[in-house]
């Protein structure tokens, strides 16, 4: 069984590599690596690589635990996954900067090697890599370790930051035509979320979709007893008044 679960647990931080080295590979990374998904801290395409080996975590984290695991090898087996993950993305990055892949790959170059090691060299980046693959993917894990509330909150405040961030090109000139600059010089700044901004997003939505997971049950139970003609503007309605919200905080 054990031998099983480190397998399980070597496939999974294989797959988060390969799907990095994919990202990077298609133009994905190399096409957001200067998008600042919050300004002066993170790019957009930091985070796409970040996901990887935090959905690992993640998904190993429910089979384990939904396995009976013990914390402790829940969580082993999630940092296994992601020291696996930030070699594969350690050596990726150190062939990319070791041989010329650009005349079969376009996006295979110099820069993109400097970006995937944090400009620190293949060495100390790879090291860079590896330490932040088992971080990230952990931290995945841990998330199973919580309540379904608290684990709901902070994957919600993780996906609206992320999504208020990519929508920026977007939102940021609807705020200026509204005369709404103040709360677009609040939210934004250089392409991205600026810090405050984010964390405002973070605490905001965390805290809306905590209310909601464990406040909400009746107004659940009564949305669902709607007939379907009515249910649809209640979800519109509601959309857009989460999204006022979140600009208003």
């Amino acid at each position: 069984m054990r031998s099983g679960w480190m397998r399980r647990s070597l496939t999974a931080g294989a797959i988060a590599g390969a799907a990095a080295v994919y990202l990077a590979t298609v133009g994905l990374v190399a096409a957001f690596q200067a998008r600042p998904a919050v300004t002066d801290v993170v790019s957009i395409g930091h985070l796409m690589l970040a996901a990887c080996p935090f959905v690992a975590g993640m998904y190993l984290g429910n089979r384990y635990a939904r396995a009976g695991a013990s914390a402790g090898r829940l969580l082993t087996a999630a940092a296994v996954a992601g020291a696996v993950a930030g070699s594969v993305m350690a050596a990726f990055a150190a062939l990319v900067g070791t041989v010329d892949l650009n005349g079969v790959f376009v996006a295979l170059n110099q820069r993109l090697a400097d970006f995937l090691t944090f400009d620190a060299g293949p060495v100390t980046g790879g090291l860079l890599l590896v330490v932040a693959g088992t971080v990230l993917a952990t931290l995945g894990g841990a998330l199973r370790l919580l309540n379904a509330p608290e684990r709901s909150a902070i994957l919600a405040a993780l996906a609206a930051t992320v999504i208020l961030s990519i929508l920026e090109p977007l939102l940021s000139p609807i705020l200026g035509r509204l005369e709404l600059g103040a709360v677009d010089r609040f939210l934004y700044s250089g392409g991205g979320l600026t810090p405050m901004g984010a964390m405002v997003t973070l605490f905001g939505a965390g805290l809306l979709s905590s209310a909601w997971t464990r406040g909400g049950a009746g107004a659940r139970r009564s949305f669902r007893e709607m007939p379907s003609e009515q249910r649809r503007p209640v979800s519109v309605a509601l959309i857009v008044a989460a999204f006022a919200l979140v600009l208003v905080l």
